[in-house]
């Protein structure tokens, strides 16, 4: 509604003297009010009274009546959209409510606001009424004489009527619309004008040139003004000059804002800096495809200078076939409604070379005459590389026989090839845009976000595999091996993709290897533990009864069924111990190696067997460790039982965190080949006979976190390092 200087703003001439008669419009539905202003009303020969009370009556007086005020209750102007579109005339709200009651869109249409409950309102209410119709028609009549006197239009200049101690009697605009800042001693409504104006301008330029104009009876012609704004500066041209006694000693301060004027030579100058230095190429073609002009990129993109294209015809840098295209292209865009367009197009460069680019171009007219066109070039062979690689992509993915498909980050399908729609049942179009959980079993999801963030929390791991079970579009149920990846971007994850391998009929075959393996291995076992005892009791009975080489010959068939029936019983121990729990306990080392050479000496009397082990330490280790020490000492006299009596010594030695049992003979020592078959964890055909015993030591040795090394010099020396067990961690 109208500012402050306008309410407040005084003019010194006579026209403020209306004698035309003011036309009120008073909108209430209370009959006694009305009655009350139009007694009122009645005193004053300069008011016309027209009332009105419904929506019909109101539509009707608007569209018919030139109204100079309206008089409203809140109710009232907020309900009717004909009384709201009176922006133009002065509002003054008749209400009872206290102003703080009345609602912020009604306060925000009105000038003023006048209380109904007040004595003598219906006198105020007319008084403020014609106050306002008054203050107005002066201001307007002051904008009148002051267009008159500038000889221009006040609508995009900022003009003040500043008396001798610097007040604004009138303005055009506020003095903050004018000067857009937030300087607080600028935006106060009062005070010095002049004053105001110098807190605007910076330190580097004088402002006594501007205080001095206060009551100043000098003209003076156009000045700059440059007046910071926010992050920007704007220019004023600055024209002051007394009024000429159109309104006393005044003066009248005119702006003009000639920002853009200013900055368009600039901007010029910035343009043809932009053009001269862009990454893509530009170019401008005469109405007969000559060169007018080339930036200094398009040029160097195509391997010339600007001089050596700039007037050359369009050809010079386009293959026959290229410049056939680009003719039916531009004979496309002339028969059209667009004047623009953007196709692909090889061009030649001067070592004869084909550039891919792609050409954006406008076509230019003068007269509605074809005139040439204007054309922006990007090189872009490398997207073109990209797209064929892409389509490689695509042809593989989409020949893949394996399922596939990409999420973003919410889990939602965006791309997916044929198999994957095959394997589900429906067309790709369904798929994309489904929420993965609508497809997958619950296992399968927590799997692949398990997977997924691995990959994520991983550096060196990007992709992950997984099991699942899924069911196809028959039902059948098949197991695959699912593979994701994570998709990121600037460290952000933005989706995954997954191909999905079916394993199902390796996982069966597998399946039905490890039952035909166990049935095989145990009916074999079984049958050679039967067959050595059979073996082993005739031989026996044949020893007692045959001398000679006969006799030799049985002793090494009983030698033969003895080997056979050891190897049996590790392999069976083998089976045993992979069943086994493996959690790890405290075994106290002493008795258990003194139990498992009692056990091994019942074989073999002749031998010596020393135990050097403390009484007081224990390993930690799991429960089956006596296989390994019993196997120790089995290998380390079965190695020397066909020369002279073995002598076996046992030590325990005892670090901080570990105990180190050595199992040292004086024998022949244990072949090489079956250390190293151990030591490089692999087995072959020709390096498996007597090596069990070993593989077995290794076995519960590793599996109690321990390690296991060997020496071969006068001897065998077999060392097992186990974790301490009676330490206080």
């Amino acid at each position: 509604m109208v500012d402050s200087e306008r309410e407040t703003g005084r003019a010194d001439h006579e026209q403020l003297e209306r004698t035309e008669t003011v036309q009120l419009l008073y909108v209430d539905g209370e009959e006694d009010s009305r009655d009350a202003v139009a007694t009122t009303v009645r005193d004053h020969d300069t008011l016309e009274l027209v009332k009105a009370d419904n929506g019909t009556s109101i539509r009707s007086v608007t569209r018919r009546a030139s109204v100079d005020c309206l008089v409203a209750t809140p109710e009232m102007l907020l309900a009717h959209e004909a009384l709201l579109d009176l922006d133009s005339v002065p509002t003054v709200l008749y209400t009872d409510d206290d102003p703080t009651a009345v609602p912020d869109r009604a306060i925000e249409e009105c000038d003023s606001l006048v209380r109904k409950s007040r004595e003598g309102s219906a006198t105020l209410l007319v008084e403020k009424v014609l106050g306002i119709v008054h203050s107005r028609t002066a201001a307007d009549d002051t904008a009148i004489a002051v267009s008159q006197m500038l000889q221009t239009d006040l609508s995009d200049i900022g003009v003040f009527v500043v008396d001798e101690a610097g007040h604004i009697e009138w303005a055009s605009a506020p003095f903050e619309e004018v000067f857009p800042v937030e300087d607080p001693a600028a935006r106060s409504g009062a005070g010095d004008f002049y004053a105001r104006l110098a807190t605007l301008l910076p330190e580097s330029q004088p402002t006594d040139s501007v205080l001095n104009l206060r009551g100043s009876a000098k003209h003076r012609s156009g000045s700059h003004l440059s007046v910071p704004v926010g992050d920007e500066r704007r220019q004023y041209l600055h024209f002051s000059r007394p009024s000429d006694g159109h309104f006393g000693g005044h003066r009248v301060e005119t702006f003009v804002d000639v920002t853009g004027l200013a900055d368009r030579y600039e901007r010029l100058a910035l343009f043809e800096n932009l053009v001269e230095n862009a990454e893509d190429g530009l170019f401008v073609l005469d109405a007969d495809g000559h060169i007018e002009y080339c930036n200094r990129s398009y040029a160097e993109m195509l391997g010339y200078t600007q001089g050596e294209l700039v007037g050359e015809h369009a050809s010079k840098v386009m293959s026959s076939s290229a410049m056939e295209k680009s003719h039916e292209l531009l004979s496309e865009v002339l028969e059209g409604r667009d004047r623009s367009a953007v196709f692909d197009l090889q061009l030649t460069t001067a070592a004869d070379d084909i550039l891919e680019t792609s050409i954006h171009f406008s076509v230019q007219q003068v007269e509605d005459e074809y005139a040439g066109i204007m054309g922006v070039v990007r090189d872009i062979t490398e997207r073109k590389q990209r797209e064929h690689q892409l389509e490689q992509y695509r042809t593989l993915v989409e020949s893949a026989a394996d399922p596939m498909y990409a999420l973003d980050e919410d889990g939602v399908i965006q791309i997916c090839n044929r198999a994957m729609a095959e394997f589900v049942g429906t067309g790709r179009e369904t798929l994309v845009g489904q929420d993965v959980a609508e497809l997958l079993p619950v296992e399968s999801l927590e799997a692949g976000r398990d997977a997924l963030q691995r990959t994520l929390s991983e550096d060196d791991t990007r992709t992950e595999s997984f099991e699942a079970w899924l069911t196809d579009a028959d039902g059948e149920e098949r197991l695959f091996e699912v593979t994701v990846n994570a998709v990121t971007e600037d460290g952000s994850f933005q989706g995954s993709v997954a191909t999905f391998r079916d394993v199902t009929k390796r996982h069966n075959r597998a399946s039905e290897l490890d039952l035909r393996k166990q049935v095989f291995a145990r009916s074999l076992r079984h049958n050679i533990r039967n067959e050595t005892s059979i073996i082993h009791s005739y031989g026996s009975l044949l020893a007692d009864e045959l001398d000679g080489k006969q006799a030799d010959m049985v002793d090494a068939i009983l030698d033969a069924s003895e080997s056979l029936a050891r190897t049996s019983r590790k392999v069976n121990e083998f089976d045993w111990l992979a069943e086994k729990d493996t959690e790890c306990i405290e075994h106290e080392l002493f008795p258990l190696v003194k139990q498992c050479v009692e056990q091994v000496r019942a074989t073999s009397d002749d031998a010596t067997v020393s135990i050097d082990v403390p009484d007081d330490i224990s390993v930690s280790a799991i429960y089956d460790i006596d296989v390994a020490v019993r196997n120790l000492v089995e290998n380390a006299l079965e190695h020397g039982r066909d020369d002279d009596p073995m002598t076996v010594d046992i030590t325990a030695r005892a670090s901080a965190e570990t105990v180190t049992l050595t199992v040292a003979d004086d024998g022949p020592g244990i072949p090489q080949s079956e250390i190293e078959v151990i030591e490089e964890g692999q087995e072959t055909p020709l390096e498996h006979a007597s090596g069990l015993g070993l593989w077995l030591v290794q076995h519960v040795v590793e599996t109690s976190g321990g390690t296991l090394s060997f020496g071969v010099d006068d001897g065998t020396t077999v060392s097992v390092r186990l974790p301490r067990a009676d330490t206080e961690e």
